[in-house]
Order: C-alpha cells, then sequence, then structure tokens
C-alpha cells in the first residue's frame, strides 16, 4: 500500500484542515495533525529533526498514514519513520 493509494499526498498544512471524525460514546478520535504534533515535538527533545514528511488520510478521513525522513547529529546518517492512525 503506498500513500498515493490514498488519493494523493498531503503536506503538514493541508493534514492540518482534515476534519477530526465526531465522537461517539465509546470513541473519542483524535486529530491527525495533533498526533504529528506530538511526534514531532518529541523528536525534537532528542535533536532529530524533519527533513521531508508527506501523508495521506483514507477516503473517510479515519486512518491516516505518513512517512518522515529525519536528520540527526550523526554525519552521513538519516533515517525514515512510518507512520499509521487508525
Amino acid at each position: 500500500m503506498t500513500l498515493s493509494s490514498y488519493g494523493g499526498k498531503l503536506t503538514r498544512e493541508q493534514l492540518s484542515r482534515v476534519p477530526t471524525p465526531s465522537a461517539t460514546a465509546t470513541h473519542k478520535p483524535i486529530p491527525h495533525i495533533e498526533v504529528v504534533e506530538k511526534l514531532v515535538e518529541a523528536l525534537g527533545f532528542r535533536q532529530i529533526g524533519v527533513v521531508r514528511e508527506e501523508y495521506a488520510i483514507s477516503a473517510d478521513g479515519m486512518k491516516m498514514f505518513g512517512v518522515m525522513d529525519l536528520t540527526t547529529g550523526f554525519e552521513g546518517c538519516r533515517f525514515a519513520i512510518g507512520l499509521q492512525q487508525p
């Protein structure tokens, strides 16, 4: 499964405009952008920066997928992480 198979790639700015699904008596959705911002904050505490990122959401807006390319203080080394919010 690729990000493009979910209707195109989104930037963080576009992701912030995706409406959060309504809560129910047994389920309280967390906005996708909140998950991303908390992750970026936690990475920053460890001197890890995001150099490239892209996101996609399912057609109903319930699932978010993402990829972040990261940079650290290690010369010549770069990492990437994938995100999935079911």
